[in-house]
């Protein structure tokens, strides 16, 4: 049974012999080597290393991959809940000591080929990764990272920006908090599900623990925050003795070593590291209380029972994060219980309709020190929660005693092995994630990375002890339910949660503003416009390192197909050993009647059952035999009239299908109907005329897989003349009448800001100038003045097919925000740019374009769009060939006076009336 499920699955992909030079024990660049180890199951050898004078740890992952990653890694537990950690993240992005420029980050984004550029905050540790398959790229991200973690300016101006600050409202007077991340937190902390994740975290945790502060930042909170505090949290937490390196792929790991050691490490002497300790959990004397929280209503579903959550979580007893085999033992057993229709739990609470689906927060988490196991539902009736806690009690106790179904362990260790021999375009990333994790909990990194020990160390002990697993469910999950009393969260919506939250903020600011003297509000205005001047100064990026044009290869990458018939396309790769079918079947004879049933149809195809098994039945056997299955709808060829998209995808679809769930409920007859129209649908679908296949797989498997194909796919196929009509079940879908200016009031505190302009598409020849033009606008305007100047987290502009956004996220403006647009437009058609703006825009790009992709993704383009290399060709010379003055004519013509604009907000409820006096209409 589970012989080939925990089959020790080898990469084909050939090692790496670059490593050989490094011995255990020996010194390069003043590391030393403490351990070297090769992963056979992902084709790496791992070096471990550490810096001799300063104690700094380095992790490298010798492959041969191209496409390389480097990522500098701190420990930054929190005390409080004022971001700290987040907003640092920020500030050094802002400039340092070696380029004194006032955004390097975003100013690299758009000098560099890079493939991945990010920077992340954790519960417990901050990340700076990057990755890029250029040599030169990754050395000027290297340098500019390094100096900007470890030397940056941490000016004050940029804390106000980034962070938060006090400002006077222009119009009213009144003070207000402003700031990037203040406004990223509000709007993250607005969706139900983050908030339910955060207090859910913050009660089961210790009060003494680092995981019971917001790590992000609470917006409550973050006010408090000092630039002393920060500068002072830099100089303890971002220095080397308590940093890990981390570098990925092919480049000489000696020259990453040589750089860092003198133009780094060199600088510092060791200090003390910081560490994470484990929180000691004791039990309670009694029962915890059950925490009752209010939460945002999310103003679609109408009913609160459809909001509400409820989680029980306990810390797991005696084992932490570093326990690389107890935690994939649990997370095993966790799946088992609740993923999939076949998992008892799932069938106890979800198809039973106890509950609609399981809460955040359910299952095993790992990613703190001590691990945590939690169940519970949403979307349920709260009368009905005793109900709940005793089925989930029953469950467990049977499932103690009955063991798993066998099938589902051999299916999900299948699972397991295909995830090994599964090839992603940016592994290194996701190596990366794991070992820091174990790093920043003082564990073995090395350990981390494999799994094939674990998963043969698993087989012997299933072999040894029948009741292993059960074993690890009664030890680990029930024990502490039953002696412990695990902690319970219930949140409800509550339609006015935005508005209190608002309402303290305003009472916290009239206050702080009473007690403030005239001199110290003129400070504050005086510190504004001390803020604009800064904002408003044109940066000198000369000092950054950057690629150029000719860095950019003129020749799009060729890539190997063979067609097998006229309907059956091969794509040759190397995929150890995995074979990777997508199906296209042309649905343009499909029924009009029918269409509007497409998203929800290839929605739960593969979910339903078939004929032959039963849907819980198919999910076993799916996972048994394959990596899974799914389908989604396709809409290309675009132009303007966007009417098949919007009744597809847009808000249209959403009412539709609210429509047809209130139908069914109020007539169960109805549900009948609509499962014979998704049957109909599915015949006029998978057609033996209309289907199209691509296969990516080994060489010397396509013969073999080719017979295949004949010899059961396409025979069990029906032809179009076999297929019956059908009478549509419930009325066609009505548009809404198109405004030009709508808005749409929901309980948030930010606001979401889109302006959609009719443009041309995909391979009109404006098509190229417009997607550059919507790159020098993101990058030379809208983050300028809708990012940094006006607080909203994020900004930008895109050319899709037939249409021109603008739009921004997590904004605290509306109409200034849509000021901003115009800008933009007059900013591009007068030419206020420059020909390096132009440049940078093509390689911000082409770091995209060129970006490496996993084997299974090779020919999707010309499978599913027919984009020939001729073609791909052909827009990559046009590319780069666009000019200044390409953009200019482009932007005159479709941005500057046009004749048809849709502006949508979506946002919050209370900017309803200053909208409706600008001509929106108000939904």
């Amino acid at each position: 049974m589970l012989l080939r499920a925990t089959r020790c699955a080898r990469a084909t992909r050939r090692l790496s012999t670059t490593v050989d030079a490094y011995a255990v024990g020996s010194t390069t660049h003043g590391f030393k080597v403490l351990r070297k180890e090769a992963i056979p199951e992902y084709s790496i050898t791992a070096i471990q290393l550490q810096h001799e004078a300063t104690k700094a740890d380095y992790l490298h992952i010798d492959s041969v991959d191209s496409n390389n990653v480097f990522s500098v890694n701190f420990r930054t537990p929190p005390t409080s809940s004022n971001g700290i950690a987040h907003i640092l993240e920020h500030l050094v992005l802002c400039g340092s000591k070696q380029y004194p420029v006032r955004d390097p980050f975003f100013n690299m984004l758009k000098r560099s080929l890079n493939n991945f550029m990010n920077a992340m905050t954790g519960a417990d540790h901050t990340m700076y990764p990057f990755a890029t398959t250029n040599r030169t790229d990754f050395d000027n991200l290297l340098r500019v990272y390094l100096d900007a973690t470890f030397f940056p300016r941490l000016r004050e101006l940029d804390f106000l920006q980034e962070g938060h600050r006090l400002a006077l409202d222009e119009t009213t007077g009144r003070l207000q908090y402003k700031g990037v991340v203040f406004n990223e937190m509000k709007g993250t902390l607005s969706d139900s599900d983050t908030l339910f994740a955060t207090r859910l975290q913050q009660h089961v945790m210790p009060t003494d623990s680092v995981y019971a502060h917001v790590s992000g930042g609470d917006p409550a909170v973050i006010p408090s925050l000092t630039h002393d505090e920060l500068k002072a949290f830099h100089g303890t937490h971002y220095h080397p003795s308590n940093a890990l390196f981390y570098s990925y792929g092919n480049f000489p790991l000696s020259d990453h070593l040589a750089y860092i050691n003198e133009n780094v490490l060199s600088q510092f002497e060791a200090a003390a590291a910081v560490k994470i300790a484990p929180s000691i959990v004791k039990p309670p004397l009694v029962a915890a209380p059950l925490v009752q929280l209010e939460g945002p209503d999310d103003g679609v579903s109408g009913d609160a029972a459809a909001q509400t959550k409820w989680v029980q979580a306990h810390v797991l007893p005696n084992v932490l994060s570093t326990d690389i085999y107890t935690c994939l033992v649990l997370r095993i057993v966790s799946f088992l219980l609740l993923h999939g229709p076949s998992a008892p739990l799932y069938k106890a609470l979800i198809l039973s309709e106890l509950a609609i689906d399981f809460a955040t927060g359910t299952g095993v988490d790992t990613s703190s020190v001590n691990p945590v196991f939690g169940i519970g539902v949403e979307g349920f009736d709260k009368a009905k929660l005793p109900e709940i806690q005793a089925t989930i009690a029953r469950v467990l106790d049977e499932v103690d005693r009955d063991g798993f179904d066998v099938d589902r362990i051999d299916a999900m260790l299948h699972q397991i092995e295909l995830s090994q021999k599964h090839i992603v375009g940016k592994f290194g990333m996701t190596l990366l994630r794991g070992a820091a994790s174990t790093w920043c909990h003082d564990g073995d990194m090395i350990a981390a990375l494999g799994i094939n020990p674990y998963l043969a160390r698993l087989q012997r002990d299933m072999e040894l002890n029948p009741r292993f697993l059960q074993d690890a469910l009664r030890t680990y999950m029930i024990a502490p339910m039953q002696t412990t009393a695990p902690i319970q969260v219930l949140m409800e919506p509550s339609t006015d949660f935005v508005q209190k939250m608002e309402a303290n903020e305003a009472a916290t600011l009239e206050a702080l503003q009473a007690r403030l003297s005239p001199d110290e509000l003129a400070r504050i205005q005086a510190t504004t416009l001390e803020l604009q001047a800064h904002q408003n100064q044109v940066p000198d990026v000369d000092c950054l390192p950057t690629l150029t044009l000719h860095d950019i290869p003129l020749q799009h990458p060729k890539l190997t197909t063979e067609m097998r018939g006229a309907n059956v396309q091969f794509v040759p790769q190397s995929t150890n050993e995995l074979t990777y079918f997508r199906l296209k079947f042309d649905t343009s004879r499909v029924p009009t009647e029918l269409k509007p049933y497409l998203p929800f149809f290839a929605s739960v195809l593969g979910q339903l059952g078939t004929s032959q098994l039963s849907f819980q039945d198919l999910a076993t056997t799916v996972q048994s035999i394959s990596g899974g299955v799914s389908a989604s709808t396709l809409l290309f060829g675009l132009t303007a009239v966007s009417t098949p998209y919007e009744q597809l995808h847009g808000l249209t679809a959403i009412d539709a299908m609210q429509a047809w769930l209130k139908a069914t409920e109020e007539d169960p007859a109805m549900l009948l109907q609509f499962a014979s129209a998704l049957s109909a649908l599915a015949q006029h679908i998978f057609q033996s005329e209309t289907m199209r296949l691509s296969v990516v797989t080994e060489p010397h498997l396509m013969t073999a897989i080719e017979a295949s194909i004949a010899g059961s796919l396409v025979a069990h196929l029906p032809r179009a003349s076999e297929v019956a009509p059908v009478t549509p079940v419930f009325p066609p879908t009505q548009l809404p009448e198109a405004t030009p200016n709508a808005f749409f009031g929901y309980p948030l505190s930010v606001n979401f800001n889109v302006q959609a302009i009719p443009t041309v598409p995909l391979f009109h020849a404006d098509h190229v100038p417009l997607t550059v033009l919507a790159q020098v606008l993101s990058s030379c305007y809208l983050h300028q003045h809708v990012r940094e100047k006006g607080g909203a987290y994020g900004a930008g502009a895109s050319q899709g097919e037939g249409v021109f956004q603008m739009s921004s996220y997590y904004d605290p403006h509306t109409l200034q925000t849509l000021e901003a647009y115009d800008g933009a437009a007059t900013f591009a058609a007068t030419g206020a740019f420059s020909h390096r703006d132009v440049d940078e825009a093509l390689l911000g790009l082409f770091s995209s374009i060129d970006a490496p992709q996993a084997p299974s993704a090779k020919g999707k383009g010309l499978f599913t769009r027919g984009f020939t290399h001729e073609m791909l060709q052909a827009r990559r010379t046009q590319l780069l060939a666009t000019t200044k003055d390409d953009i200019v004519r482009v932007a005159q013509t479709y941005l500057a006076s046009p004749t048809t604009m849709q502006r949508v907000i979506v946002g919050k409820d209370d900017g309803r009336d200053a909208l409706r006096s600008a001509g929106f209409t108000c939904n």
